[in-house]
């Protein structure tokens, strides 16, 4: 390629360089409209599927949180009606974690996810 650019005269050897440019140029271009397509077509199930602070991992984590804080709460508190409510919310932070555990776990069903969860 360099050998036949090398002959060419000065004008000529332009006008082929940047048609190159221009045609590398616009299929990268091309390219990148497809994968920013893809992207804007999948981001709900992105959102959903990964541990974006709006998705449902995110959401599980927040939860067991939310479970964690309420069981230090019946441990530590000395009112039987704090520990009331803490266990209200306990039992309520559970309900919904486990909501969010079954919904991501559905959503990994997969050969290898279920030999790391032992569902054979």
């Amino acid at each position: 390629m360099f050998k036949k650019l090398n002959k060419m005269k000065i004008g000529a050897r332009l006008k082929k360089s940047f048609r190159q440019i221009i045609l590398i140029f616009g299929i990268l271009s091309a390219l990148v409209v497809v994968i920013m397509l893809y992207t804007i077509n999948n981001y709900g199930t992105i959102l959903d599927n990964y541990a974006y602070p709006q998705g449902d991992i995110a959401m599980a984590m927040n939860e067991s949180a939310e479970v964690r804080a309420a069981s230090r709460g019946i441990v530590g508190y000395d009112s039987d009606s704090l520990i009331e409510s803490m266990k209200e919310q306990h039992e309520q932070a559970v309900k919904s974690f486990e909501e969010y555990l079954e919904k991501n776990t559905s959503n990994n069903d997969n050969k290898r996810g279920n030999c790391l969860h032992g569902r054979y």
